[in-house]
């Protein structure tokens, strides 16, 4: 069966399969990488406390893309979006879209007004 499923909560597995989808991306830089996967290990180990929730597009066990947002602190109903990814193989298929439509509600059900999206360079 070769549905697309949404996801929530990371599992161990997620370390690596976020590891390998932002080396492969080719987007970011090896401490971007570093960050991106040391926050599935910070909710890994502390849970909801950590404010960093997750969306994960997965298909047979495999990772194919995922975001991770949380409530910025200071703020009222405001949310930072601070990763979204897609594996190169499965990019042009609507998952980012898809990933970011899954975002936008789950922050919308916490009470969430406003999304911020900032954006890194090389340049």
């Amino acid at each position: 069966m070769n549905t697309l499923v949404m996801r929530e909560q990371p599992r161990e597995s997620d370390i690596e399969a976020v590891a390998s989808i932002l080396k492969r991306s080719g987007f970011f830089n090896r401490e971007e990488q570093e960050v991106g996967v040391s926050l599935v290990k910070e909710r890994l180990q502390l849970g909801e406390p950590s404010l960093y929730f997750f969306q994960f597009a997965q298909r047979q066990q495999q990772v194919l893309g995922y975001t991770c947002f949380g409530p910025i602190p200071g703020t009222q109903n405001s949310y930072d979006l601070y990763w979204i990814a897609v594996d190169p193989a499965y990019q042009k298929q609507g998952i980012g879209s898809l990933l970011l439509g899954g975002t936008e509600a789950e922050i919308e059900k916490r009470g969430g007004k406003r999304i911020y999206i900032e954006t890194s360079s090389s340049e």
